[in-house]
């Protein structure tokens, strides 16, 4: 692997557990990919997983790439990435999805390691590390994303706000349909933040404002019925 290529991606995907968490969340939320780009993520997420401290063994810097893991029909008739993966439901992206998606909804995650103690001939310590033998680049790619999660995974979450309408009028006679939510993963900035974007903190404030401007005027419609009621049988 180039070392331009390394050092670009260590870039791309930061230094730190936040924004290499950021930096997963980004890429499951972004576009669907072909198949080049495909290829071009698993070499990242070799990186990320090399980068983790103690994660994977030197033995995954060489480690196959099956691109059948997700196939390209899935991947490009699809919005977004994310979609591909509930799609396809297989794959190291999807494990790694159904991660962020349980952490996001504060679910149990459980997680399969193969931790072993070594003896580290240098310090004169026992070491905790993964077994040679037994590691695999998905298990590397799942340390990392733990990693992640362990450090900054109470700041992962999924907005909760109303999802943006469908422009066009609807008919009279077409049901209303269900609110949608925007259920998109991201990294909250702070514990409070409860939304997205600022586009989706702003319609869902406004949505709420425009509630109360109704309720209001019901209430006030209803109070001046009762009162006209009161008049005419004085």
């Amino acid at each position: 692997m180039e070392e331009n290529f390394i050092f670009d991606t260590l870039k791309r995907i930061g230094s730190t557990c936040r924004e290499q968490l950021a930096w997963l969340v980004g890429r499951i939320e972004g576009p669907a990919l072909g198949t080049d780009e495909w290829r071009h993520l698993l070499n990242e997420l070799r990186i990320f997983a090399m980068s983790s401290a103690g994660a994977p063994s030197s033995g995954l810097e060489v480690w196959p790439i099956d691109l059948k893991e997700l196939p390209r029909e899935i991947v490009v008739s699809s919005k977004t990435l994310r979609a591909a993966l509930q799609k396809a439901q297989y794959g190291i992206l999807y494990a790694v999805l159904d991660v962020l998606e349980r952490v996001a909804r504060r679910q149990r995650v459980m997680l399969r390691q193969h931790w072993v103690a070594g003896w580290d001939q240098k310090r004169k310590r026992y070491l905790l590390g993964v077994a040679p033998e037994k590691d695999t680049f998905r298990d590397a790619v799942l340390r990392g994303v733990t990693r992640c999660v362990l450090e900054h995974g109470h700041l992962l979450k999924e907005c909760q706000a109303s999802a943006k309408l469908k422009p066009g009028r609807k008919r009279k006679d077409e049901p209303k349909p269900m609110q949608a939510v925007c259920g998109k993963l991201f990294v909250a900035r702070k514990q409070t933040q409860l939304y997205c974007s600022g586009a989706c903190l702003s319609r869902t404030l406004t949505r709420k404002k425009r509630a109360r401007k109704i309720g209001r005027t019901r209430r006030a419609m209803v109070h001046t019925k009762r009162r006209s009621r009161a008049g005419a049988t004085r």
